[in-house]
Order: C-alpha cells, then sequence, then structure tokens
C-alpha cells in the first residue's frame, strides 16, 4: 500500500526518485538501476507548506518544521477526541451526557462489554480530555459517572 501511495506522490511530481546516498533511507531496490531514494519536490514542499533551499533539504524541513507537526497533531487530537458516530464509543459518551448520568452495569449491556474494558473505556476518554465525574449513590450500590466536560459534547440521541 505504501508502495501504490509513493508511486502516485511520483507521478503527480510531488516527490521523486534518486540515486540513495549513504544514510538516506532505501525506497526500492533493484539489480539496474541499484538502491532508490525519495525526495520531495518544490511542488510537493508549496503542497504541504514547507521551504527549503533544494529538493534534498526538503525532507529535512518536513521533519523539522514545528508549525506542520503542530498543525497535524491538532487534527489528529481533534478526530481522535470525537468517536465516530453510531460506534460504541459515540454510544458511551451519549449516556455519559445524561443529566442522570449512568452506571457500569447500563454501560456493559449498551455495549455487550466486560467490565474491566468498560472501565478502560472511562480511562481512555479521561485521556482524550473529558471531564468524567464518578458519584457515589449509596453504600454498597454502584457509582454513577457522568461528562461534566469535553472536547467534543455528543448530544444524546
Amino acid at each position: 500500500m505504501a508502495h501504490k501511495l509513493a508511486a502516485r506522490l511520483v507521478e503527480r511530481d510531488l516527490l521523486r526518485e534518486v540515486r540513495a546516498k549513504l544514510g538516506m533511507p532505501v525506497w526500492l531496490k533493484s539489480e539496474e538501476e541499484g538502491s532508490r531514494s525519495l525526495i520531495i519536490t518544490k511542488l510537493g514542499r508549496a503542497t504541504i507548506g514547507v521551504r527549503g533551499k533544494d529538493e534534498t533539504e526538503g525532507i529535512k524541513d518536513l521533519s523539522s518544521n514545528a508549525a506542520s507537526k503542530q498543525t497535524a497533531s491538532a487534527t489528529l487530537e481533534s478526530k481522535a477526541a470525537t468517536p465516530r458516530p453510531g460506534s460504541k464509543l459515540a454510544e458511551v459518551i451519549a449516556r455519559l451526557t445524561r443529566k442522570e448520568g449512568v452506571s457500569i452495569a447500563e454501560l456493559i449491556a449498551a455495549t455487550d462489554w466486560l467490565p474491566h474494558s468498560t472501565r478502560a473505556t472511562l480511562i481512555g476518554l479521561r485521556k482524550r480530555g473529558y471531564a468524567i465525574e464518578r458519584e457515589r449513590v449509596g453504600k454498597g450500590e454502584a457509582s454513577i459517572y457522568r461528562i461534566v466536560a469535553g472536547p467534543a459534547r455528543v448530544s444524546a440521541a
């Protein structure tokens, strides 16, 4: 799959095949041409917004460009914070956003997950930036969980 993607980028003049020099990652080996590497072209750098003095510096600039890294990580974080609609995780979030909250037993019944998987999901949501509150109802009874703040509040559907 990576070869197909790289080949398409070469076809579109975003990358260029060159003879691999010492220390360069090898993309393709052949007996006729030897080891080949890929470098980003001016068009490729312009497309992703990276500056470079020549084509061989494009890859170095790409790896050290802090602004593009921050943009990429912000995009990944926003995608990671909001689950796919209709997924079990979206259902868990919808139940957690209800005013009355939800118990672990209700989440287990709704998702068919084991108890430890359900609790691990709550930990994962906390890592995604959701503030999950735990309220103990009574002595020996199940706790109620609810989302009090999060990166993307999902309304109960």
